[in-house]
């Protein structure tokens, strides 16, 4: 989908919901990225705090290495399209993560291995229509497709017309019931397009709690060592 990525910034996007999800879900990525950001998450009686720098290669290839805490430092995750392997440098392994994990908790926050996954075929996953237009917002309405292996059964994104940023997006769970709401905040400029520096994540049922993530620092298009991505590259 890179093609895509240039396409949508040359030109003003349509309204078609599908283009307008697949620019959304691209604009943290491009040939290359990387960057410095800190995830906060708050449990229900605990806190703690992240900082990590992560590497994309289009959408499918990312690499995270956690910088802070010292006790996690080093600690890796590697996504290659729809697989994900962890390293833990304390005892030098690469471990991969089994299907039936994917819906598990990423580093103890409020996002799963699955979101890393299926993050990035969104618009192929789900079917798109305008459900309202504000004439300033946008809200588009999303079905799974027939066959789809998804955990939501309804998505709904609300975005800014004027640059057609992501507000919110709404997690429905398969009885249409609210169960996550994912914020956007902090818009900076970085090169040729408009990111937010913010997401924050809140589970509907359990108040109180959330995962923020948080830029310090965004470069696109930026050259990578060629064996970045590759699960042989985890280990000392």
């Amino acid at each position: 989908m890179i093609w895509l990525l240039g396409w949508l910034i040359a030109r003003p996007p349509s309204l078609d919901p599908q283009a307008l999800i697949a620019r959304v879900e691209t604009l943290y990525t491009s040939r290359t990225a990387h960057a410095i950001a800190v995830m906060e998450i708050q449990g229900e009686a605990w806190h703690r705090k992240l900082r990590m720098e992560i590497w994309s290669r289009g959408r499918e290839d990312t690499r995270v290495r956690i910088l802070e805490p010292p006790k996690e430092r080093g600690v890796i995750t590697l996504k290659r399209g729809d697989q994900i392997w962890n390293y833990i440098p304390r005892i030098d392994r690469k471990i991969k993560i089994p299907p039936g994990m994917m819906g598990d908790a990423w580093m103890g926050s409020h996002f799963t291995y699955d979101d890393m996954v299926k993050e990035s075929k969104i618009e192929r996953l789900y079917r798109f229509q305008v459900k309202e237009d504000t004439g300033d917002t946008l809200v588009l309405v999303g079905i799974p497709v027939e066959g789809a292996a998804v955990v939501w059964g309804k998505l709904e994104y609300v975005l800014e017309k004027k640059r057609f940023l992501p507000l919110e997006v709404r997690y429905y769970d398969e009885d249409s019931v609210l169960a996550r709401t994912l914020w956007f905040s902090d818009v900076r400029r970085v090169g040729d397009r408009w990111i937010p520096f913010r997401l924050r994540v809140e589970p509907s049922d359990r108040p109180g709690e959330y995962t923020e993530i948080r830029y310090e620092k965004l470069e696109l298009n930026v050259p990578l060592p060629r064996n970045l991505f590759s699960p042989a590259s985890l280990g000392r």
